[in-house]
């Protein structure tokens, strides 16, 4: 809404009236028809008084409430953190791929036929000390466990991320009424 100017007219009374008026003719609620000015002429006349009551934002710009602006400013957080834990998670997820083999293993198997007789003895004395009853967890057992612990991280960011996008969302539309606080009296 643009500034307002009062225009007078002859029986005492002034209209307000808006520089977008220039050049039209307006009515008094007295009956007269008065011609609005040039725009120059209009940015002469008296600045009209914005009352309380009917104290609108200007055009294009939004009349928040505190309760609008923190749940906005939350949701905002919320959503930053939630996408980019939750990108991250799923980066690294990704990265694993369970279906490779561990050739680490193969590797070794294939240089201990080339082992002197001493390296297979120092071998020997260094596994007799592991239990070797307990087998160890296959790779590929831990990779899956890996990825299915940073696919749920994954999806608890990204709920977390939705939450926010809702929370941006829902304060555009929230307007708050009531008192954050009872009145005392």
């Amino acid at each position: 809404m643009s500034q307002k100017y009062l225009l007078p007219c002859r029986c005492g009374q002034s209209l307000p009236i808006e520089t977008t008026q220039a050049g039209a003719t307006v009515n008094c609620s007295c009956g007269n028809r008065l011609e609005v000015p040039t725009l120059g002429a209009i940015r002469r006349l008296p600045v009209a008084e914005v009352t309380g009551s009917k104290n609108l934002p200007p055009s294009g710009q939004r009349d928040w409430t505190e309760i609008q602006g923190v749940i906005f400013a939350l949701g905002l957080l919320a959503l930053v953190i939630g996408l980019a834990a939750g990108g991250y998670n799923y980066r690294e997820m990704i990265r694993w791929d369970a279906r490779k083999p561990d050739l680490s293993n193969l590797e070794f198997q294939a240089s201990m036929d080339e082992f002197t007789l001493t390296q297979t003895w120092e071998q020997w004395q260094k596994y007799e000390k592991i239990d070797l009853r307990t087998r160890p967890t296959p790779t590929h057992v831990l990779i899956q466990r890996y990825v299915g612990r940073k696919s749920l991280w994954t999806l608890v960011f990204g709920a977390f991320a939705g939450a926010g996008a809702i929370g941006i969302i829902a304060s555009f539309f929230l307007k708050y009424r009531g008192r954050l606080r009872p009145s005392l009296g």
